[in-house]
């Protein structure tokens, strides 16, 4: 067999096993419609007000509730496929924007090394502060009033979220 004929076979064989493997792992949509909202919950503490983005199943609950912490330096909106996916399969999912995000117009270039981490410590306290503010977050979108299960709370993050 020439060797064009040899290098085509493999080449589609591996583009075979590869759209077979790709469908392996595509992201199964959730029986339920997400919606979403942006909201700041005022920060006294940190004499700041902290924007949240919310996305919740559009089905009566209550429904657990997931509190999700971005990557140092990420945009806010980098994780809204995972947050979407969470929120179609009945999780409200809150997302605070931390004061390190480059969506608040933050730069790590020469940054002096005490207030990063000064900024990195103080996101545990927006964590913290979501959960306190579980009540004022129903109160701001209405859609949410009684939806919030507050005794099934789940935190997680991608780097530095999952850090803190």
């Amino acid at each position: 067999m020439p060797y064009w004929q040899i290098i085509s076979l493999a080449l589609t064989v591996y583009w075979t096993a590869s759209a077979a493997v790709a469908d392996a792992y595509k992201i199964d949509p959730g029986p339920f419609e997400a919606e979403s909202a942006e909201i700041s919950v005022p920060f006294p503490a940190l004499d700041k007000q902290l924007p949240l983005r919310i996305d919740y199943p559009a089905v009566p609950g209550p429904h657990p509730v997931i509190v999700f912490s971005h990557g140092g330096g990420c945009p806010k909106d980098m994780y809204l496929r995972l947050s979407d996916h969470w929120a179609s399969h009945g999780y409200v999912v809150i997302l605070p924007v931390h004061a390190d995000s480059r969506s608040l117009g933050l730069s790590f270039a020469g940054m002096d090394p005490k207030k990063m981490g000064q900024l990195v410590y103080n996101r545990r306290y927006d964590m913290q502060h979501v959960l306190n503010s579980l009540v004022n977050i129903e109160a701001q979108v209405p859609e949410l009033a009684g939806q919030l299960d507050h005794n099934r709370l789940i935190a997680a993050g991608h780097s530095m979220g999952g850090a803190t």
